[in-house]
């Protein structure tokens, strides 16, 4: 089953995004691939046959300045958090734009590394779930919905990927807007005025987690559960972007390898990358480093 994939992206993405596009086209179903950035992206997003949304344009409202003047406001130095939230507010808000009864949102600094279905036969889409916990998330969702959505689930959504069914994020949106003892009016808004303030300029919101345990809640058994093998911390032991016998080396270990900073490859494997490919699987070295 095809769907229309949505990767809002920053300038810092376009030397992940030839190969974040490739392997897309290769391994996932893709209906149409939307990039979501600032208009000034417009010239460079026309080399990847992709179409292109004006991230400015997306929901009433909702820009970067607009968000960060909104952040600053509750506390001047979590400004710099500001692109990290608007990333979640643009997939969100795909929602009402959205035709179909899908859409797929996808990281931009995520590689998928093998055929990934993201329906079962019958059409019933997948949550990928992964292992960890963030405590404010759920202190933020708790307050959105006075307590009525809550984690009810013992492992994660967040997976740097999501199938969004376009009516329930629709009606997620209009249930925190329609919260009266939420301040302000749009729901990014409300989302920014219920996170804690001491959690503001770290991790205070997931998209995932709040649409996962909102389906979970509201809509029981409308997807089914899936764990993938996945590797969040790709970049400590790939080139960035990773060569193509890096990508096949990490195939044999790896569904989906997420790169988040161009920076923090170890040392000692940047200089050794080659032999430690020939001697190791990716799963196996990482299992060798995290000891």
């Amino acid at each position: 089953m095809k769907c229309d994939v949505i990767i809002p992206i920053t300038e810092r993405n376009f030397l992940m995004l030839d190969l974040v596009l490739s392997q897309l086209r290769k391994f996932i179903q893709c209906k149409e691939i939307y990039l979501v950035g600032k208009q000034e992206l417009l010239g460079q997003c026309k080399d990847y046959a992709c179409r292109f949304v004006d991230e400015d344009r997306l929901c009433d409202g909702l820009s970067y300045h607009t968000l960060r003047a909104l952040i600053t406001g509750r506390d001047s130095y979590a400004g710099w958090r500001t692109g990290w939230y608007l990333q979640q507010f643009l997939k969100m808000s795909y929602a009402f734009l959205c035709r179909d009864e899908y859409y797929l949102v996808w990281d931009a600094d995520t590689v998928p590394l093998t055929p990934i279905d993201m329906f079962d036969a019958e059409g019933t889409p997948y949550f990928d779930i992964k292992k960890e916990y963030n405590r404010p998330y759920f202190t933020t969702l708790n307050k959105l919905f006075h307590g009525e959505i809550k984690k009810t689930s013992p492992y994660s959504y967040i997976s740097e990927h999501m199938v969004i069914k376009t009516e329930y994020m629709r009606n997620l949106i209009n249930e925190i807007e329609e919260n009266p003892l939420l301040e302000g009016t749009n729901y990014f808004e409300k989302v920014i005025n219920s996170i804690r303030k001491a959690d503001l300029m770290h991790s205070g919101f997931s998209e995932f987690e709040t649409y996962g345990n909102y389906v979970a809640s509201r809509y029981p058994g409308k997807y089914r559960i899936r764990e993938l093998d996945a590797l969040r911390c790709g970049d400590k032991y790939l080139h960035y972007p990773p060569a193509e016998s890096e990508i096949v080396w990490a195939a044999n270990s790896y569904h989906i390898v997420t790169m988040e900073n161009r920076r923090s490859m170890y040392p000692e494997i940047d200089e050794n990358l080659d032999e430690y490919m020939q001697k190791y699987s990716l799963k196996e070295l990482v299992d060798r480093c995290e000891k």
